[in-house]
This record gives structure tokens, sequence and C-alpha cells, in this order.
């Protein structure tokens, strides 16, 4: 797999731990009071009882800077403008030179079998 699918990979991943984080702290977070001109009436119906809502929270904020540290390290792979441009450069003097030859060896070849 290229560099730039696992990156793409990795992002979609980030992007769904994302979404579960929040669902996660909708599900175990209660109203909280904020100003008391608005007071608390009613109760958060989405909340589930779960074994400790800190270590949940807690392993999913590794999993977040896990993948974070990831997506970091494969940008790092990729090639800077510098290089991609010496690299494109000396693709092009190959090609150049590869397909010029072959042309060179193909007319030959023709001219050979011809007379």
């Amino acid at each position: 797999m290229d560099k730039i699918t696992q990156l793409q990979d990795h992002l979609e991943q980030l992007a769904l731990l994302f979404v579960a984080s929040l669902d996660t702290i909708n599900r175990h977070a209660d109203f909280k009071l904020l100003d008391t001109r608005y007071p608390i009436t009613q109760k958060n119906e989405l909340i589930t009882e779960s074994k400790n809502i800190q270590e949940i929270i807690q392993e999913q904020s590794d999993q977040i800077v896990e993948h974070t540290k990831q997506i970091d390290a494969l940008i790092k792979t990729l090639p800077t403008i510098d290089s991609s441009e010496n690299i494109q450069s000396s693709v092009n003097m190959l090609e150049k030179d590869y397909f010029t030859d072959d042309i060179s060896k193909l007319f030959k070849d023709i001219a050979n079998s011809y007379f």
C-alpha cells in the first residue's frame, strides 16, 4: 500500500475515533449547570452505566494520540517539494534516454529489415 493511501486510512480512522469519543462523552455525561439563570430541567436520557468512564476516555485519548503520531510519521516520510522536483527531473532524463534509445533501435531494426 502506498504512503498516500496509508495516510488516508489513518485520517479516516482518526475521524472515526473523534466521533466515537464524542459519542462516548455524550452517553456518559450528564448536564451541568453553567448559568443559574438557565436551570437544568431534564436529565440526559442517553446516559448508560459503565464500569469507569475515566478509563474509557483515557483509552480513546491514547488511541487518538497514537493515530496522530502515526500520521505525523507518515507525513515525514513523504518527499519534500525540492526532492520531488529532483526526482521528477531524474525520471524525465531517464525516460528521454530510454525512449530515445528505443526509438533509434526500432528505426534501425526497421531499416535493416527492408534494406
